[in-house]
């Protein structure tokens, strides 16, 4: 049995550039998360599948700590989720975060943040916003990344 505190702030969307009205480019959630609470046990996978997965996970980030190259290990701290749209693919990714920013969220003072792309904030109709947004989910991803007490997903 694991002691956790949630928030439940709402997540914080990046703010628009400029004046238009284009959708922010991603959604920044810290972790563990209120609306997220029950999410990895409603997953409908095997038992086993599930534990297997947070072990995968939680060895990379358990690696990473230690300071070991990911040149070095196979997989390095990537995890590609790969299938057809509506296949629950960022379900399982929120879910896999949540759980863990629980078991792992302790071992980072800065705590454990969510960052989730939001691919319509990335088209802009004017010319050169699209590749600005994909530099500011970048920019944010990388300082977040860069903060050694800081987990991000």
């Amino acid at each position: 049995m694991t002691a956790y505190a949630v928030h439940a702030a709402p997540p914080a969307a990046a703010a628009p550039d400029g004046d238009d009205e284009e959708p922010p480019p991603f959604r920044e959630t810290a972790l563990p998360h209120a609306a997220l609470d029950a999410s990895w046990d409603a997953l409908e996978l095997p038992a086993a599948t599930k534990r297997a997965l947070l072990r995968t996970l939680g060895t990379a980030l358990a690696l990473a700590r230690a300071g070991v190259d990911p040149a070095c290990v196979p997989g390095g701290r990537l995890a590609i989720l790969h299938g057809p749209p509506g296949s629950g693919k960022s379900t399982l990714a929120r879910a896999a975060a949540h759980r863990l920013a629980i078991e792992h969220g302790a071992a980072y003072a800065g705590g454990a943040n969510l960052v989730e792309v939001q691919a319509a904030g990335l088209h802009s109709k004017w010319l050169g916003a699209s590749p600005r947004g994909v530099a500011r989910v970048f920019d944010r991803v990388a300082a977040l990344a860069t903060d050694d007490g800081c987990l991000t997903f």
